[in-house]
Parts: structure tokens; sequence; C-alpha cells
């Protein structure tokens, strides 16, 4: 069953991810990082070669040079290979991972050309944590600190057994030192790199935190302005279209009583049916542009739920063709404003009746584990997973005679009480609401 929860704000995701907003900016990102790569094992690459220079006149291209040379090539051939794939759209977390590993493998390898552990290269291992922190946030650090601290070992291993696979044009003595500075030189690129690694990846968590959250405060100005603007428009036409609509509907009424084909009375269920709907949408249009103030108190949630299905069942659909089922405790207290929350309510459980076919049931439980949620259930053709982001959104709708407000006012009125909203739905298997008021609070009464 497919599950769409509304209510928290999205983060940003950290680059290199499958749920990225736009693959577009994926590969932007992407290429930018092969450019970045590239750049700095050129910097990186250079500087070795400039010092293996100075330090071994005369020997010309020697086997530590040639090596850089060949990690250079490698880390080039890599920023291409990214750099294809970003433009194929072939963005995936595993090959940035993967990308990020081999980076440490090349830095490791300027380390053992430069001095083994004692080797201020050592600080390029860093590097590669804050990157895979900044991208991948914490699992990306963690990843490359664990790389970067298997490579660090192996070369101290190489160091300390294996003196035969040193470099052969570098000095025994730039390797050579006591088991003290060993112990302090490993120690403390350990410690390095755990700190720099998880420290990024923690940054790096905060900042798509924020950035989720000033996305989400975009996201509601944008929401206050089409709200203004619909507050607006709704204003205006509301008492224009209500006042010839009743005329309308009341002239039907008058008509259909005095006329004797059934054809002709047919019509005039028609225009009443049409006219109702009229009606229900300058309602919609009306809640969903007011913002009224919010008057918190003590509520009995159970009780005015009971009398919003009592409502439900005396009109419309709710009258004739869907059943309604109501379960609830006796009583269950929350901290919400009456009138808001009854609207809410009645949105989600008109929603669902409009949604069943007929012969339906509808089913609105309340239930108080550990929280007190409000779930509305119906057994219609359900919502298929790509509109269930959008079910809250001003004017969208999945049905042909839908306004596409009433979900609208109850996620602004859910957003104004802190309610969590989740929608449950599998294609032709229903769909179910649920609403999420937090615990509840002590009955008024027990506080005198």
């Amino acid at each position: 069953m497919g599950v769409s929860e509304i209510s928290p704000p999205p983060l940003v995701p950290h680059f290199g991810l499958e749920s990225e907003r736009s693959d577009e900016v994926s590969s932007k990102r992407l290429r930018a990082f092969s450019v970045a790569r590239a750049l700095v094992f050129c910097g990186a690459g250079s500087l070795v070669v400039w010092g293996l220079s100075h330090t071994q006149h005369g020997l010309g291209f020697s086997y530590s040079i040639k090596f850089v040379l060949v990690i250079v090539a490698m880390a080039l051939a890599s920023a291409g290979f990214q750099w294809w794939m970003s433009r194929a759209g072939l963005h995936r977390r595993n090959l940035v991972l993967s990308l990020l590993i081999l980076d440490q493998a090349l830095f490791a390898s300027i380390v053992y050309l430069t001095g083994g552990i004692s080797s201020g290269a050592t600080s390029l291992l860093g590097v590669t944590c804050v990157v895979g922190g900044v991208l991948l946030g914490t699992p990306g650090a963690i990843v490359c600190v664990v790389a970067g601290l298997i490579f660090f070992s192996l070369i101290l291993l190489i160091v300390e057994g294996a003196r035969d696979l040193l470099p052969p044009d570098q000095p025994d003595a730039l390797y050579s030192m006591g088991q003290s500075q060993t112990v302090y030189y490993y120690v403390f690129t350990i410690l390095m790199l755990l700190l720099v690694g998880l420290l990024s990846g923690y940054l790096a968590d905060r900042l798509a935190r924020a950035g989720g959250e000033v996305a989400a405060a975009k996201e509601r100005a944008k929401r206050a302005e089409r709200m203004a603007v619909l507050g607006r428009l709704a204003a205006g036409l509301a008492h224009e279209i209500r006042n010839p609509l009743s005329a309308i509907s009341g002239a039907v009424q008058m008509l259909k009583t005095s006329v004797k084909l059934e054809e002709d009375r047919e019509l005039c269920d028609i225009v009443m049916r049409e006219s109702t709907r009229l009606d229900d949408l300058v309602s919609d249009m009306l809640q969903l542009s007011k913002v009224p103030e919010k008057k918190l108190a003590p509520l009995d949630l159970s009780s005015l739920v009971r009398d919003v299905v009592e409502l439900a069942r005396r009109s419309g659909r709710g009258a004739a063709e869907v059943a309604l089922r109501y379960e609830r405790p006796a009583s269950v207290w929350v901290q919400a404003d009456g009138s808001q929350i009854k609207q809410m309510a009645w949105n989600l459980i008109r929603n669902a009746v409009q949604a069943s076919a007929p012969g339906g049931e509808v089913r609105i439980t309340i239930q108080t584990e550990e929280t007190v949620r409000l779930i509305v259930e119906d057994d219609g053709v359900g919502i298929d997973p790509d509109a269930q982001s959008h079910l809250f959104e001003e004017f969208f709708t999945t049905r042909s005679h839908g306004t596409g407000l009433g979900l609208a006012v109850v996620k602004r009125i859910a957003d104004e009480h802190g309610i969590a909203l989740k929608v449950k739905s599998e294609r032709h298997k229903g769909a179910t609401f649920v609403a999420d008021f937090g615990p509840p609070i002590e009955h008024p009464r027990a506080e005198l």
C-alpha cells in the first residue's frame, strides 16, 4: 500500500542521491565535481612533481615522477568518465561513492611516494572526507574515512614490513622513524580523518536540513500569496455568484412542481445538482481564502466528529448511496479550534463519500493508542501514487466533478494546528486519510 506523508517539510537531498529534486541539477553538480577533481589532482600532481624534481637532481623521469603522472592520468580519465556519465544522465549514489573511494586510493598513493605516514600529503585524505560529507552527508563521510584508514594502514604495513616495496628512487631515511613517531603519526591521522569526516558529515546534514526549511518557507510564502489572490477573487465573486444562483435554484424548484413530463423533471434535477455543486465550489473558495484567527481550547474530538458524521448521513450521497460507520471512544480531548477542526473533519468525510461508489461504505475511526488519530477510509478506486503528493494542492482533483479545494482547506487547517497528515492508498482498494493530532490532553474538568 502506498503511503504519502504530507506534513513534514522535505529536506534538500544531498547530491548524488536518487531522490535529487531534478536530473538536470544532479547532472550539473556531477560535472562540477568532475572538473574540481581534475583541477585538484592536476594541482597536487604538479606540486609533487616539482618537489621531486628539486630533490632528485639529474634523475629525469624517475620512478616516483612517473608514478605521479600515472596517478594524475587515472584521475583525469575517471573525471572524463564522470563527465560523460553526467551528460548521459547516469548520476547515481554508487557512482559518486566509487569515485570518492578511488580518490582516497590515489591520494594514498601520493602519500606513499612522498614519505609514507609522515608525509604532509596525508591532509589530502581529509579533503576527500570533506567532499564525501558535502556530497552524500554523513554516510559519504564515513565511507571516505573508512577507505582512507584502510589505505593509510596499508602504507604503514609496507613501511614497517615490506620495505622492498618502497619507491626505489627515494632515500630510506625518508621512511625511517622510531616506534613512538610511527604511533604518533598513525594515531594523529586516524583522529584527523575521524574528526574531519564526522564534522563535515554533520555540518552537511545540518545544511541540508536548513535548506529544506528554507524551501518549506518559500513554499509557504508562495502558498500565502496564492491564498491572498484567491481571497480577493473569492470575496469579489462570492456574492455576485450566490445571489443569482439562489434565484436560479428557487426558480427551478418551483418549475419542477409544475412540469408534467418526466424528461422535464430530469432536466430540473440536473440544474439543481449542478447549482449545488457550484454553491459547494463557492463555499470551498471562501473557506480556503479565509485565514481566521485560531482560538485554541480543550475539544472533545469524539463528540465533534460524531456531529459531523450525523450531518453527513443526512446530506448528499451520504443520505442514500453511501453508508457511514463511526467507531470512537467515549471521549478524547485535544487542544484545537473547534470550528476549524469541524471543517477539516467535514471535508475529509465529504471527500471520502464522493470518492465511494454507490453502495460503498466510509469508515471513520478515532484511535487513542499513543496519539489521537482521526482515520477516514473509503472503498473508492484509490489514488494513483503520482497523484498522492499533489492531493492537498489547490484545484488539484482526481474526480471529474471535483473542485480541488476541499483537501487544500484540510491541509491549511492541519498546518495551523501542527497536525500530521498521511495518505494511504492503493489502486482499486480505496484510500485512507490519517490526521494525527498528537498526544491527548486531560479532561478539562479533571484539572479543577
